[in-house]
């Protein structure tokens, strides 16, 4: 078993087996392993400080009226303090600034700001797939190929992992057997390559992962790399793609 870091040529190699998991909402908020932040959580009810907010009807650079605003939603003291910049990603526009040159953990903020991109741009009923390949021109040899997806499991069949109806990896096996059929299996190489490997960022506490609260960011994982699959708390290791 090895991981070799996306050189293998699938354009030369015969698909066979796949698992999808859930849809991209239902990942990056269920989903610890795409989690950076640190949770935090915001107290009192004072106002919010507002450096900066769009007035009813200001025009941008471009000379275009805005017939919008949001300053009433910001003063909502539910939301206890505020901070945020609105950026127009074309024109690099300031669109809208309240504290945004100060610097604050996103926490769970970024994984809702995540979902909302992921739905517009994937759409609802995207899944994503973990594939694998096999090589003609060396038999026995397998390509286990993540794409992102932390509620593949390694339960077996029956049991329900912290994701309710989440891929396993006993019916890739399935696949790969039918396929295979005598050739035994001497090779499996595991591609986590879809994501770059950034490793574990050096201003997130280790104890989120050795409590049990996120994983290591890899393409390629099982049940979010929980030891327990069926604990929404459970410890994770340092080698994802190795548990796989």
């Amino acid at each position: 078993m090895s991981d070799n870091k996306g050189k293998f040529a699938y354009g030369r190699q015969v698909l066979i087996g796949a698992g999808s998991g859930f849809m991209a909402l239902v990942i990056i908020i269920g989903g610890f392993t795409l989690s950076g932040g640190v949770k935090t959580q915001a107290t009192g009810t004072t106002t919010p400080t507002q450096t900066s907010v769009p007035s009813a009807s200001p025009t941008n650079s471009a000379g275009l009226a805005r017939d919008c605003s949001v300053a009433s939603y910001l003063a909502d003291t539910k939301l206890g303090n505020f901070y945020g910049s609105v950026m127009n990603a074309q024109t690099g526009e300031l669109m809208l600034d309240v504290n945004g040159n100060q610097a604050k953990p996103t926490a769970s903020v970024m994984k809702l700001i995540t979902a909302v991109a992921a739905l517009q741009v994937l759409g609802p009923n995207y899944t994503v797939t973990t594939n694998v390949y096999a090589d003609p021109s060396t038999p026995g040899t397998i390509v286990l190929v993540g794409a992102g997806d932390p509620t593949l499991s390694r339960l077996d069949p029956g049991l329900q992992s912290v994701y309710d109806n989440g891929p396993k990896l006993s019916d890739l096996a399935v696949q790969v057997t039918a396929f295979m059929r005598a050739t035994p299996i001497s090779n499996i190489i595991l591609d986590s390559s879809y994501f770059a490997d950034s490793g574990w960022l050096p201003d997130v506490k280790r104890t989120e992962q050795t409590g049990g609260y996120q994983s290591v960011v890899t393409a390629l994982q099982a049940d979010g790399d929980r030891s327990n699959p069926q604990a929404e708390t459970s410890p994770r290791s340092a080698d994802p793609v190795g548990r796989v």
